[in-house]
């Protein structure tokens, strides 16, 4: 499954983006959602095209779109 993510900061601003990515990468520990304690299972199912917003605390939140 690939996917475009986002972080946002507490006023909505993107801090950073990947603009395509495997589901199973991002979520490695060496990657800064699987850091910060996102897990494939807190992701997935998603349809193509639909979004899911997972908080991530103090206010930031991790935005996931399955592109593929």
């Amino acid at each position: 499954m690939l996917v475009q993510t986002k972080i946002l900061d507490k006023d909505g601003e993107c801090i950073a983006h990947q603009p395509r990515i495997s589901l199973r990468l991002m979520c490695r520990q060496d990657y800064l959602p699987g850091l910060l304690g996102v897990r494939q299972e807190n992701v997935a199912p998603l349809k193509l095209g639909e979004e899911k917003t997972i908080e991530l605390g103090e206010g930031f939140r991790l935005v996931v779109k399955r592109i593929l």
